[in-house]
Order: structure tokens, then C-alpha cells, then sequence
């Protein structure tokens, strides 16, 4: 698993030899909801050809949907089954570990 891009707080896009992972922060209030999915070849190809700006309006329908409460009528991805989420949370604190800015799990929403 590598992590390919990064908007930090609000999406994260991975890939390995299955196919690629969008995992998307969803703000509720205090909390914060992730939700990880499988990108379908359409989603990957759309990305191939629009770069990061595809994964930004992407992350932000799927947050979207989840405050109407309607993202399964709208979007075919599949969550990501747990072995795929620990990978990416391993990939991901292996990234914050070797970055050498500080990580500042607090912020406020943009």
C-alpha cells in the first residue's frame, strides 16, 4: 500500500496491487467519520485524467452525501474491507513518522 495523494484532514488516495483507496474525513460537529472506499475504473481513470482536482470534488460529494444521508443511491463505491483500512492507517502513521513537519491532529474545518 502507498500513499499517492494528500489533502491533509479531508482525504487521503491510496493504491496497491488491488486498485485504489479513497478514504475521505467526514466532520460531524466534534467527531470525525472516515469513510474509506474502493474506486471503481471509472473513478481511477477520471483521476489518471484530472489529477488530484478529480479526488478534491470526489471527497467533497461523498461528504456531501453523507449529511443528506443519501450516498448509497449516488455512488457505486464499496467500503474498503478492514484489512485494507489497517493498511492504510499503517501507510499512513509510516508517512507522518517520516515527514519532517510536525502533524497537528487539531484543526479547524476550512
Amino acid at each position: 500500500m502507498r500513499l499517492i495523494e494528500v489533502d491533509l484532514h479531508f482525504w487521503e488516495l491510496y493504491q496497491d496491487h488491488e486498485g485504489m483507496y479513497l478514504k475521505v474525513n467526514i466532520f460531524l460537529r466534534l467527531i470525525v467519520f472516515e469513510k474509506c472506499v474502493i474506486l471503481d475504473n471509472d473513478a481511477i481513470k477520471n483521476y489518471l485524467e484530472q489529477g488530484k482536482g478529480f479526488i478534491d470534488r470526489l471527497s467533497k460529494q461523498i461528504r456531501s452525501s453523507h449529511f443528506r444521508n443519501d450516498y448509497n443511491r449516488f455512488y457505486p463505491y464499496p467500503d474498503a474491507p478492514n484489512d485494507k483500512r489497517n493498511e492504510i492507517f499503517d501507510t499512513f502513521y509510516l508517512w507522518v513518522k517520516s515527514s519532517n513537519a510536525p502533524y497537528d491532529p487539531y484543526f479547524f474545518e476550512r
